[in-house]
Parts: structure tokens; sequence; C-alpha cells
């Protein structure tokens, strides 16, 4: 079995909606991504995605009676399922703590990640340094 493939953000937080414990259904699915985007998904998107979790492995369906003539499912992840969503969930942070990390000086004196005041100055070699306030500036200045 192949890994399903996570090439957009509906994939992405669809997967991330699914519970071992705890079913849910397409419509379900549906609501919670509409508002969490503001944009309701077809149902041209959803179930062709939540087969192919289901074809390679990563959720059961368990068929929950039926709603006007029609089988009602319902979706749980499988113990694969964890483990890919586990990962994705790491993937996403590193990647979030990267992005964030480029955007953030760190005060060159106690290290505090720099959000808003940045005090800069320049090392004895002469490059640049930042501090997150004067009082660090002069502490690392005055050693």
């Amino acid at each position: 079995m192949s890994q399903p493939k996570l090439t957009s953000l509906f994939r992405i937080q669809t997967l991330l909606m699914l519970h071992p414990k705890h079913s849910k259904s397409g419509y379900d699915l549906a609501k919670e991504l509409e508002q969490l985007t503001g944009k309701k998904p077809s149902s041209g998107k959803i179930y062709p995605f939540l087969h192919e979790l289901k074809d390679t492995g990563y959720i059961i369906e368990k068929e929950t009676g039926d709603s006007g003539g029609r089988s009602k499912f319902e979706y749980f992840l499988t113990e694969k399922g964890v483990e890919l969503k586990e990962e994705l969930a790491e993937r996403m942070a590193n990647l979030l703590q990267i992005r964030l990390d480029q955007k953030l000086d760190k005060c060159h004196h106690c290290g505090v990640k720099l959000y808003d005041s940045i005090v800069e100055g320049k090392d004895k070699s002469g490059s640049p340094v930042v501090f997150c306030c004067k009082h660090c500036q002069a502490a690392y200045f005055d050693k």
C-alpha cells in the first residue's frame, strides 16, 4: 500500500480532522472544513480523498445506517493513519517553526526571541548584532 497524496492544504486539513476513536462522516468533515476555511468543499473533493485514505489503509469506513435511501458512512483513523497524522503534524509544526525562526532575531546577550523591540549594535569585530533591550546591549559590551 502506498501513502495517500497530500498535495493540497485541503487534504492535509481533512486528514488532521480525522480521529481513531471519534468517527466523522463526510458531511461532518465538510462542515468543519467550511468553518475552518470559510469555503465549503464539494463532495467531489471529500469523498475521493476519503476513498483514497481507505484504499491505502489509513482509515476505516463503517456503515452507520441510511439517510433518505442512501447508505451513511463514518470514518476512523487506523493505527497507520494515526502515525501518518502525527508525522504530518510534526512536519507542519517544524515548517512553521523554521519560518518563525527566519522572521525572528534573538538577543545576542540573553537569547530571547525578538518580536517587537530590537536594539541594534555591532560586536567587537564590527559584525551586526541585535539585543532585546538597551540593558542587554550594555551588559554585553560591559563584559
